[in-house]
């Protein structure tokens, strides 16, 4: 199939130099279109088969389904080597499994080059699902980042809410441990506060939406 789609793209090439009629053009490349969406299924479901290769050797339940749909026994081979034996490498493996767990992606790419009159390829699925790949880790980042900074503001307003509240104990506590305070200036407090209010301001603003 895909010596067939480089044939008709080829075709598409001739007759675009040649500048020939729009309906052989558009023919042409409807045949294209066609047969790379037919490839793309193909590879989808090889990326299905491949999937339930089990990496160690058989025995389970997606053992014995492999083995029905494709009568390959591998009850001593790894993965690696079950794939090789069919003809595929470990990197298309992976390329086809990758198809196979984003159909949406796949049919998203038919959709968009059927819009805009182009062939779909394997390549702009894997371009997308890497992208939406790099944009889940970047969300599980951010909400780890979150939780942290959520943890650490837990425990510092509740080591704040120890302290005393009046004058008098925060003197006692001063002038008490005069050791453990001498590093502590002004400007510390100030920029305490500082944290504080803009914390607060962010809070009261979520409140009022």
């Amino acid at each position: 199939m895909s010596k067939k789609l480089a044939s008709v793209r080829a075709e598409i090439r001739a007759i675009d130099k040649l500048q020939l009629a729009q309906d052989v053009y558009d023919q042409k490349m409807d045949e294209a279109r066609m047969l790379a969406e037919a490839l793309l299924d193909a590879e989808v479901r090889l990326g299905e088969l491949f999937k339930q290769i089990p990496k160690a050797s058989g025995g389970d339940r997606r053992s014995e389904d492999f083995k029905n749909d494709t009568g390959v026994d591998f009850e001593t081979r790894s993965k690696h080597q079950t794939v090789e034996s069919l003809g595929f490498t470990p990197k298309q493996a992976e390329r086809f499994e990758t198809l196979a767990d984003n159909p949406d992606l796949v049919e998203q790419v038919k959709a968009d080059a059927r819009e805009n009159d182009d062939i779909p390829t394997r390549t702009a699925v894997l371009n997308l699902a890497k992208y939406k790949r790099e944009k889940e880790l970047a969300e599980y980042r951010q909400i780890d980042e979150e939780s942290a900074l959520a943890q650490k503001l837990i425990k510092a307003l509740s080591k704040v809410k120890q302290l005393p509240d009046d004058e008098r104990s925060a003197v006692l506590m001063r002038n008490g441990y005069p050791s453990k305070f001498r590093d502590i200036g002004l400007e510390d407090l100030a920029a305490c506060e500082s944290k504080l209010r803009m914390i607060r301001t962010v809070f009261e603003r979520g409140e009022r939406k």
